[in-house]
């Protein structure tokens, strides 16, 4: 018994090293892919990769055995009850997953990126990296290398301009000696049909590699309309913001838009994000400034 115990931890120990360095050399190719085109990479990858290949694998075999029975017409009322615990289950996990998990880097130069994955290459071909512990001891540092390259990068483009314009009706202004932005919109989302695609590959990607994580003092809406009030409730979903400012309107709003305006109340109350509403006539020499206007 002692000695199965002993080869089963064995086998554990040995399992768990390889798929470590597996892990490390996938998240050391993907990051130069990810950094690119403006995406994240969640801290729980390694955690979730390791608890979910095993229920992957369970959930596959589940189905292939459903499947089968169902069509030799076997009784399969236990497989489909397990089937649907799984699912379930899975399903349950998934729903506590949470977007500050997400590291949303700087780009750095082009060379850099293409440059990490041929070091890796050539870290692992070294004939002194030969031994797991090496390699994870490389690869690691290889990881925290990286990181502080992006880092250096958020550093320097945060010295540089401190307002940025992705189009003439949006603009980012960063806040000396912090990381907090303000972001603006003056009519940007009236222009979209689909809200949620234009801040999710357009929008989050430019915003990721220019500042790397974000983090929203001020979001202010100078156009009151379906399309921003839309975008408002998105973005406030999606980063963490301290204040939405909103202009007063006298305009007519239309139907969606006004469903749009009590579904962004609904975010904001549940964000317990503050609003802000302010004088209309000011608000557009207000914010290009990046000073407040005057507020009821």
């Amino acid at each position: 018994m002692i000695k199965r115990c002993r080869q089963a931890a064995r086998w554990l120990s040995a399992y768990l090293v390889t798929f470590t360095q597996t892990q490390l050399v996938i998240t050391l190719i993907s990051l130069p892919i990810l950094v690119a085109w403006g995406l994240g990479y969640s801290l729980m990858s390694l955690v979730g990769n390791l608890l979910f290949s095993p229920i992957l694998t369970l959930f596959l075999v589940l189905s292939s055995l459903l499947l089968a029975t169902q069509l030799i017409g076997i009784p399969n009322a236990w497989l489909a009850a397990s089937l649907n615990y799984l699912t379930s289950g899975w399903d349950w996990i998934l729903n506590h997953g949470s977007p500050s998990w997400l590291i949303e880097c700087a780009q750095p130069h082009a060379i850099i990126l293409v440059a990490i994955p041929l070091m890796v290459y050539g870290m692992l071909r070294h004939r002194w990296i030969s031994t797991p512990s090496r390699r994870l001891m490389a690869l690691c540092s290889m990881l925290v290398l990286c990181y502080g390259i992006f880092y250096a990068q958020r550093w320097h483009n945060g010295r540089g301009a401190l307002a940025r314009c992705l189009d003439e009706k949006f603009s980012v202004i960063k806040l000396v000696n912090t990381d907090a932005l303000i972001v603006i919109d003056r009519g940007f989302f009236a222009r979209k049909k689909s809200i949620e695609k234009a801040i999710s590959y357009e929008v989050r990607p430019w915003l990721a590699k220019q500042f790397g994580s974000v983090h929203i003092k001020e979001l202010r809406i100078t156009n009151v309309g379906y399309g921003g009030l839309k975008a408002a409730a998105y973005l406030c979903t999606i980063w963490p913001v301290e204040a939405l400012w909103l202009p007063f309107f006298k305009k007519k709003l239309s139907k969606a838009a006004w469903h749009a305006f009590f579904d962004m109340k609904r975010v904001i109350a549940e964000k317990k994000i503050r609003l802000v509403r302010y004088n209309d006539h000011r608000s557009v020499s207000a914010c290009a400034k990046g000073r407040p206007s005057k507020m009821q």
